[in-house]
């Protein structure tokens, strides 16, 4: 890194820099500021970014991935917490209503391929 380029990693980008440093077309950050859903800051019409948020941001967008048998090897924290929360609710609400709550992604209740419910036991 030169020195220009140290000086400049304080500063605030435009669109073209933020589209250049994550690889995506211009449009698509004019969307993502438009929805948004990316941090930004606007002067009137001009829009500005700063490296270390778009940082930030795109680590809070990983997505898990899975290994070729599909075990996750890899999750959000954020993920990962949205889903203990998740399940932490999800249980107390079936233990309120006297029922158990199975965790799994997919209903007992449902036979993978046919897209339909069916009767414990029968297909």
């Amino acid at each position: 890194m030169n020195n220009y380029e140290s000086h400049l990693e304080g500063q605030y980008w435009d669109i073209r820099r933020v589209s250049q440093y994550l690889g995506i077309k211009m449009s698509t950050v004019y969307a993502l500021v438009e929805e948004k859903r990316i941090p930004h800051y606007r002067i009137k019409r001009l829009i500005r970014f700063k490296r270390e948020e778009i940082d930030i941001w795109m680590e809070g967008n990983r997505q898990e991935t899975l290994d070729l048998a599909g075990k996750k090897i890899m999750t959000t924290p954020q993920r990962r917490q949205r889903l203990d929360v998740d399940h932490i609710v999800k249980k107390a609400v079936a233990q309120g209503k006297g029922k158990k709550y199975i965790s799994s992604a997919r209903r007992p209740d449902q036979v993978e391929g046919l897209g339909k419910e069916v009767d414990y036991g029968s297909l």
